[in-house]
């Protein structure tokens, strides 16, 4: 699985109306050239912290999601 910015849903699931509530566009190109540093300890498995019905967020934990963050913010 790999975490995308979802033209589909509102702030802040997605970017649909970003420019609506922050007067600016999203631009993707220059997005995906930013470097991000994800720390996630080893043994930091809890899913309740990141739990959010109906988010998506790349995995259940901070390790899965981080990785879906690193393959790939389509």
């Amino acid at each position: 699985m790999s975490w995308s910015f979802d033209p589909g849903s509102p702030w802040w699931l997605g970017i649909a109306n970003v420019e609506q509530r922050f007067g600016r566009s999203v631009d993707l190109a220059t997005l995906r050239t930013v470097p991000v540093q994800t720390v996630v300890g080893d043994r930091d498995l809890a899913t309740t912290e990141i739990a959010e019905p109906g988010v998506d967020t790349g995995g259940a934990t901070r390790l899965e999601a981080g990785g879906a963050t690193r393959r790939g913010a389509g």
